[in-house]
């Protein structure tokens, strides 16, 4: 899922290069970062991304491994994430409430709404740069100037070097904003008793 959601959002930013690309006079200056496939005036465009051509198109050229291409990076990235939002959580959700206690009250609602929201925003910003990392190595397209990488070690060493440290947080902002409401939403529907209800019927 994460391989085939990184080249639908790429997709967008390859076509506008190809757009770019089309447009720009012959002698002019050629664009910095243009797909390789660049489309040419008078071409057909090339169809439409969807998930489930690129699932095709990834099982046909590199099998089933390729659509676990990042797999590694992608662990690397939440399992350090669980690893700070659950404790986190369990702690913003205990304040306020007696020592002796906090085992069998249970906190209400707006407390552990705000305590997902919170701890999913603090873990989402810590693991930023593994998530950088993990969507270059998944990014299978580039454009002309862009790296290709061999590993999580030569990513990030790249990166370093030719973006800076402050390229490991680019996207912090909207990671936070994404991560806070999902799992502020996740702890209201376990507060809820959503899921037993679910199994309930089901049973």
């Amino acid at each position: 899922m994460e391989m085939l959601k990184i080249q639908l959002q790429d997709a967008g930013r390859l076509a506008a290069q190809r757009t770019v690309a089309a447009s720009a006079p012959a002698s002019g200056p050629t664009p910095s970062l243009v797909a390789s496939q660049t489309a040419h005036p008078g071409t057909s465009a090339p169809p439409r991304r969807s998930a489930t051509r690129i699932t095709v198109e990834l099982l046909k050229t590199r099998g089933l491994r390729g659509l676990y291409k990042g797999a590694g990076a992608t662990l690397m990235r939440d399992v350090p994430f669980s690893m700070i939002y659950f404790p986190l959580f369990a702690n913003l959700n205990a304040v306020g409430r007696a020592e002796d206690c906090k085992a069998q009250e249970r906190a209400p609602f707006l407390q552990s709404f705000m305590a997902g929201c919170m701890a999913g925003s603090v873990a989402a910003v810590a693991v930023t740069p593994l998530d950088v990392i993990k969507t270059r190595l998944q990014t299978l397209q580039k454009g002309e100037g862009e790296d290709s990488y061999r590993g999580i070690i030569d990513c990030a060493q790249r990166i370093l070097k030719r973006e800076g440290p402050s390229a490991f947080l680019k996207g912090a902002t909207c990671r936070a904003l994404v991560i806070a409401p999902l799992f502020g939403i996740a702890q209201g529907v376990y507060f809820l008793g959503v899921g037993e209800h679910l199994i309930g019927l089901l049973g």
